[in-house]
């Protein structure tokens, strides 16, 4: 599924400008790692960035019949795309159990060093929505795929049909079977 790694030289900088599909940007560099750095874009209340990505990419999500995303970063994005595909509605999955939540259905999605705060749930009022649906999975970036994996699974055992996955970037990799509108780098110190 992986089809290219972005992987670039650190050498002290403290900027990256970022250039894709008419989206231009100049992001602080910002340590994660001892040697690793990355180029951090907040997308939380940036219209423009989530109103140009959602410009790009709806075309392709036509043929589906509901977007569904994760709290808290991607509601905006799927906002835009659901507005610009006539959709009423899009379903969030909650990254925590609330109690107006009626018979939720769950899926274990982060690291196995986190277990608390490590599952999504979906209303059973979300998931009968789903049912018998073609969807689109949709994130605000996609790193490691863990989220978006659980989402699918949540999906399916919604008895919802994942067709496509959709992002704004990746972050590093680009894979295969996610339409997004570019790469942001990860920067290593050698």
């Amino acid at each position: 599924m992986v089809k290219k790694s972005s992987i670039l030289p650190y050498k002290g900088q403290t900027t990256y400008k970022f250039k894709t599909r008419g989206i231009s940007y100049k992001l602080p560099l910002v340590k994660v790692e001892r040697n690793k750095y990355i180029a951090w874009l907040n997308t939380l209340g940036d219209v423009k960035l989530t109103t140009s990505s959602a410009k790009i990419l709806a075309k392709e999500l036509k043929d589906c019949d509901v977007l569904v995303t994760l709290e808290s970063y991607g509601i905006e994005f799927a906002h835009s795309l659901a507005t610009l595909l006539k959709h009423d509605k899009f379903v969030v999955c909650r990254i925590k159990k609330h109690s107006y939540m009626h018979k939720p259905i769950h899926e274990y999605w982060g690291p196995k060093n986190n277990v608390k705060s490590a599952v999504l749930y979906l209303d059973s009022e979300d998931a009968k929505f789903i049912k018998g649906k073609k969807v689109a999975i949709v994130d605000e970036i996609v790193g490691a795929r863990r989220a978006m994996d659980a989402m699918e699974k949540l999906v399916k055992k919604a008895g919802g049909k994942v067709v496509k996955r959709v992002a704004m970037f990746s972050d590093e990799k680009r894979y295969s079977d996610v339409l997004e509108t570019g790469i942001l780098p990860v920067f290593e110190k050698k």
